[in-house]
Formats: C-alpha cells, structure tokens, sequence
C-alpha cells in the first residue's frame, strides 16, 4: 500500500471549469439569482468599497487592451448547487466573454461553503488551463483564505489571472463575425 499524503485545505479546490459538460435543460434550471451588477459583483459582502472599485477599473482595463471579458464574484450561498454547477450557469446566465471567441472568465468564490471556482471560455483555455487555475487557487488564494483574508486571497487571486491574460493575443471573433466592441457587452 502506498503512503498518501493529506493536505488540510480550508477551501475545496476547484479547477478552471471549460471542460464541464451538463444537460442544458439541467443547467438551465435553478438558476443562480445573483444580478450581474458590474465587473465585481461581492454579494458575499467580503470586499472594500475601495477594492471593488480598483478592481473594477483594473478588469475594465484588462477588456479594453486585452479582450477577455472577466468577472470576479462572491456568494453567499450556492443555493444547495455543486459549486461547479453554480459556477457555470453563473457564467452563461450573464454572457461573459465575447460570443464568438468564448473569452469569460469567471472567478467565484462562496465562503459559506468554502469553495472557490475559476470558470473559463473555450477561447482561453490554453492559457488559464486546468492546472493554472488549481496552481493559482492553491499557490495565490487559499493561504490567504486560511488566514481569514478572504479579500487578500481575491486580489492575489486575479492577479495571477490577470497577468496571465494580458500575454494572450488578443483574436478576432471570427471571419463571419463582426467582434462585439468591449462598451456593447453585457457588463457595465
């Protein structure tokens, strides 16, 4: 028998998500309630009105040189949802990204639960693959979250993401269609 090694983690590490694959019509019900307010959407309430507005500024930014479209959000509750399930129906119920080049990028965390997501679009998931997004949970936000700094975890978090995104060329939607300029998405 082989000796196993048992990390105490405060969080459920969840991965990117962009190879998650559900029944629409299971996806589609129980939706997540939450209402897409902004690029930050701390219905958790674990974030400064200071952090939320440079955070606010730093993903506009991000959108406007780079791209990716990527929203950061806390819930209070996944609603009895597997936080993957959550994550996703979050994610399409709000339209992040580009249509065309599935560029969204979803960073969730749900502290009731202790658990923390990354969903991605199909259009990154070279760059913010897999094991990125566990090394960036792992490496840049539980400890933090450990510690009981939930909003140092959140900027340590999308930092590395952001960082990361910023070297992604950024891709035209497709030959057929126009792309969607940033101020015509969905986020305000």
């Amino acid at each position: 028998m082989s000796p196993r090694l048992i990390l105490p983690l405060w969080f459920i590490l969840s991965a990117c998500g962009q190879n998650v694959e559900k029944d629409q019509g299971q996806l589609d019900s129980a939706a997540p309630s939450m209402a897409l307010t902004g690029r930050v959407v701390d219905d958790a309430d674990l974030l400064t009105e200071e952090t939320e507005k440079e955070l606010t500024g730093i993903l506009a930014n991000l959108e406007q040189t780079s791209g990716p479209q990527f929203v950061i959000a806390t819930t209070k509750s996944l609603n009895g949802l597997e936080i993957t399930d959550y994550s996703l129906k979050l994610a399409r119920a709000w339209g992040i990204g580009n249509k065309h080049r599935d560029d969204g990028v979803l960073l969730l965390v749900a502290p009731n639960e202790r658990e923390v997501r990354i969903e991605v679009g199909y259009g990154l998931e070279a760059s913010l693959s897999d094991p990125f997004c566990a090394e960036v949970i792992r490496e840049a936000m539980l400890p933090a979250f450990s510690a009981g700094r939930m909003e140092e975890g959140i900027l340590n978090g999308a930092a590395r993401l952001i960082k990361k995104m910023q070297r992604v060329p950024s891709l035209p939607a497709n030959d057929n269609a126009p792309e969607i300029p940033a101020q015509n998405r969905k986020i305000s």
